[in-house]
C-alpha cells in the first residue's frame, strides 16, 4: 500500500472576500497608471494567497486551498447603463463566474444632483464573511479590502479563532484629469488582523519582478503586438481637453458624442462646472477633459463650449479616437497570468 505523504494532516481552509469597489478602484490603477498597464489575475492572486498562508501558517502549500470566493458590489440599474457598459458588466460577471467567485450585489439608486454611492453592501459584506466563516469553518479568511467599519467583523473573527489576512493597498496618484487620487487600507484595520500584505510593496513601482512567478502570476498576461492605427492617438487623448455635443441626457448622468467620433463619452453631474444640470440640452456643444472612472471612459470638467468654437467649427485641441470601455474588461479574461509558461 502506498504511503500517502503528509499523513492525516489537515487541510487549511481559506475563504476569500472582495470589497468590489476597492479592489476595481486598484485594478484600474494598475491597468492604467502603474508601469504595468495590466489588470490584476484573480487566478494569479488566489494562488499568491495560498502561498502567503502556507508560508505564515507554517503548511505544506498543498494543504492550504482556497475552498470559497465571494465578491460584494453595488450595481446600477439596467435603466441607467448605456449598452456598452451593458455589455462590460456582463463580460466582468463571465470573468467571476470563471474563477468560481460568487457574486453579490446590491442595487445603487442615485437622484438628480447627487453622486451615486453603494449602500448597505458593507453590513451585507460583513454578516456574510462572519456567517460563511463559521458555518463553513475556515480556517483562515482573507479581507481585500481597506475599510475601517470591518474592525468589529474582524473582533469578532477573532473570538472564534478565525485567523485573519488582509489584503490591502496604500497607493496615491496623479490620474489624467490631474486630480490627486489616494486608495488606503484603515491602519485600525491593519492591527486587528492576523496577518497584514502590504500589497503596494509586494508588486513595487516597477515593472521589475520576472524572476519571481508569483509576482508575476499577479498580472494579466499581455503579449507583445505591434501599435495599431490610433492606439497613440487615443494614449494622448487622455487627461487632455476634447469636444464634442451632448447626446442624451438622463436623471443625473448623461452622454457626450466626441467631435473626433467614437463611442459616446459618460459623464455625471457632478462633473458640470459653470451651468447647471437642468440647463443642458441634447445637442448642445461642451468641453471636458478625456479620463476614467472605474467603469470605464468618462468625462470630467464638462463645460459648455465658447460661442466662437460654435460659430467656427475649431476646436483648440486635435481629437483622436476614444479607447472602448469594454477593452478593459476583456483583457482581464481567465486567460494566461503572466510568469506561467
Amino acid at each position: 500500500m502506498q504511503h500517502l505523504e503528509g499523513g492525516a494532516r489537515r487541510l487549511t481552509r481559506i475563504g476569500v472576500f472582495y470589497d468590489g469597489g476597492y479592489f476595481s478602484a486598484v485594478n484600474n490603477f494598475y491597468n492604467f497608471t502603474h508601469p504595468r498597464r495590466s489588470r490584476l489575475h484573480l487566478g494569479g492572486l488566489h494562488d499568491f494567497i495560498r502561498d502567503q498562508v502556507a508560508a505564515t501558517e507554517g503548511v505544506p502549500l498543498s494543504f492550504c486551498q482556497v475552498v470559497d470566493v465571494h465578491w460584494f458590489r453595488g450595481r446600477l440599474p439596467v435603466a441607467d447603463l448605456s449598452t456598452q457598459q451593458l455589455e462590460s458588466d456582463r463580460i466582468w460577471d463571465d470573468v467571476l463566474m470563471s474563477f468560481g467567485i460568487v457574486t453579490h450585489y446590491l442595487p445603487v439608486h442615485s437622484r438628480p444632483g447627487q453622486v451615486r454611492q453603494e449602500k448597505g453592501v458593507d453590513v451585507w459584506f460583513a454578516l456574510e464573511v462572519l456567517e460563511l466563516a463559521l458555518m463553513n469553518r475556515f480556517d483562515v479568511v482573507v479581507l481585500i479590502t481597506g475599510d475601517g467599519d470591518y474592525v468589529p467583523l474582524v473582533r469578532k473573527l477573532n473570538a472564534r479563532g478565525v485567523r485573519v489576512m488582509l489584503l490591502g493597498w496604500n497607493v496615491t496618484w496623479r490620474p489624467f484629469d490631474g486630480d490627486v487620487r489616494t486608495i488606503r487600507t484603515a491602519e485600525a484595520l491593519a492591527r486587528e488582523v492576523t496577518y497584514r500584505i502590504r500589497m503596494e510593496e509586494v508588486i513595487g513601482e516597477d515593472l521589475d519582478g520576472a524572476d519571481d512567478p508569483l509576482r508575476e502570476g499577479l498580472f494579466i498576461y499581455r503579449p507583445p503586438r505591434p501599435a495599431a492605427t490610433g492606439d497613440t492617438a487615443r494614449i494622448e487623448a487622455l487627461g487632455t481637453e476634447q469636444t464634442g455635443r451632448v447626446a442624451n441626457i438622463l436623471e443625473s448622468f448623461g452622454f457626450i458624442t466626441p467631435d473626433s467620433g467614437g463611442e459616446n463619452i459618460f459623464f455625471h453631474v457632478s462633473e458640470l462646472s459653470g451651468m447647471r444640470f437642468r440647463d443642458l440640452q441634447p445637442g448642445d456643444r461642451v468641453t471636458y477633459v478625456a479620463s476614467f472612472n472605474d467603469r470605464g471612459p468618462c468625462a470630467r470638467r464638462v463645460e459648455m463650449a465658447g460661442a466662437w468654437q460654435e460659430e467656427t467649427g475649431e476646436d483648440t485641441h486635435e481629437g483622436s479616437e476614444q479607447l472602448p470601455e469594454t477593452e478593459a474588461f476583456l483583457t482581464f479574461s481567465p486567460a494566461q497570468p503572466a510568469g506561467r509558461g
